[in-house]
């Protein structure tokens, strides 16, 4: 640094010897003081004080890498005790270089543990705490804080007696405050809302009678719990069917058999009788509309009521072949009768249709000159050839007239 006195040199020195201080070394003492740097011209020189040494206060300073500047170190006086220490303490890997903290300069300190209990910390700036640091709720000084101040809080227009609840986001919000005469609940969706209706007795606006009274047929399908089971002691549902077709519920709440095994019948079942008598003497079978002479005829699904025909009328087969008809007694019918003819067949019966025993008939045979007699019941006309036809599809044609007595 400029400005300082340098220290002489002797010109010519010589060297020292064991008995003689000589000038070489009084050089080196003259370079050290002038701030020469003596290993660079010779390693062996490296300066080692290895007696204590002391300094009077400020009398030991401490240039700056240019020299621009100095640190001048003052101890301050100690009031007890001959000597303080200072200790550097161990440096370890990866601080090959590190730093002095002094009060006066900013400087960030790694690797400390600051103790609370022997240090104060003042003016902490919010900035200064780490983001996202895990500081214990009880250690915040929550005075003159507010509720909105927390994370997860979302108010919107608080006014005097808002309620604060959670919302469906997870954030506690506030629920402004209901009209006159409303009640706080939850709602149809599951949310918390105020409503005309009180919950204590939202119940009974749903019985019979209230004014929002629910249909039994309209509420959801039930699952299989049986709480609400009827009982000997209390009405209540049904309990669960059985799936078998020859049970009933019994005066107990039970699914049973009647006596013998079989099923029950009721009024309004539909059921298939098997092997059972049917006695018409202890026993009604009746329709919406009866009357004397009816008979039971099949529909093609089922047996029906069929009214009584007219005075003088007799069931017979319709021209269709479909059906049965009342019908008047025929004084006179006559018809064309075709039939298989297969060689051995001699007898053939025609059904004439009069509904009575004919009083005359007469019958011809226009495909063979064969000789034949005939006979009349009230039903059929029976043919017999003394020969049977020849074999043949529709080979055989009979012409027949019966006339009533």
């Amino acid at each position: 640094m400029s400005g300082f006195a340098t220290w002489d040199k002797i010109s010519g020195a010589v060297g020292s010897t064991t008995t003689t201080f000589g000038g070489s070394w009084a050089n080196l003492i003259s370079d050290y003081l002038n701030g020469v740097d003596l290993v660079i011209s010779d390693p062996t020189k490296l300066p080692k004080i290895n007696t204590l040494t002391r300094f009077k206060s400020g009398k030991f300073g401490l240039f700056d890498t240019d020299e621009s500047h100095e640190v001048i170190i003052y101890p301050e006086d100690i009031d007890d005790g001959p000597q303080r220490e200072i200790i550097i303490r161990r440096m370890i890997d990866p601080f090959e270089i590190d730093h002095m903290v002094l009060e006066g300069n900013p400087a960030v300190l790694l690797n400390k543990d600051i103790d609370g209990d022997d240090n104060d910390v003042h003016d902490l700036d919010n900035t200064a705490i780490k983001t996202g640091a895990n500081i214990d709720w009880d250690k915040i000084s929550k005075t003159g804080s507010l509720l909105d101040d927390i994370a997860d809080v979302v108010f919107s227009g608080v006014a005097s007696q808002d309620i604060v609840y959670r919302n469906a986001t997870s954030q506690w919000a506030n629920l402004p405050k209901g009209a006159n005469n409303t009640y706080l609940g939850i709602d149809g969706s599951g949310n918390l809302a105020y409503s005309t209706v009180p919950v204590g007795i939202h119940a009974t606006s749903h019985k019979s009678g209230g004014s929002d009274a629910i249909k039994l047929d309209e509420l959801a399908a039930p699952t299989d719990v049986t709480t609400l089971n009827a009982t000997t002691s209390a009405h209540g549902l049904l309990k669960k069917l059985s799936n078998v077709n020859t049970e009933y519920m019994d005066g107990t709440g039970n699914w049973s058999t009647p006596a013998g095994g079989g099923g029950g019948i009721t009024a309004s079942s539909t059921d298939t009788l098997s092997n059972k008598n049917i006695s018409f003497s202890t026993n009604t079978v009746t329709d919406a509309s009866i009357a004397t002479g009816d008979l039971a005829k099949s529909n093609g699904t089922k047996y029906v009521r069929w009214a009584k025909g007219g005075a003088l009328t007799v069931p017979r087969v319709n021209s269709g072949g479909t059906d049965l008809e009342w019908s008047t007694l025929d004084s006179e019918r006559t018809g064309k009768a075709i039939a298989n003819g297969n060689g051995s067949t001699t007898i053939f019966n025609i059904a004439h249709g009069l509904g009575a025993t004919p009083a005359y008939a007469f019958v011809d045979c226009s495909s063979h000159a064969l000789a034949r007699q005939w006979t009349v019941d009230g039903t059929n006309i029976t043919v017999t050839f003394a020969t049977a036809p020849s074999s043949g599809t529709n080979n055989v044609i009979i012409y027949w007239r019966v006339i009533a007595a």
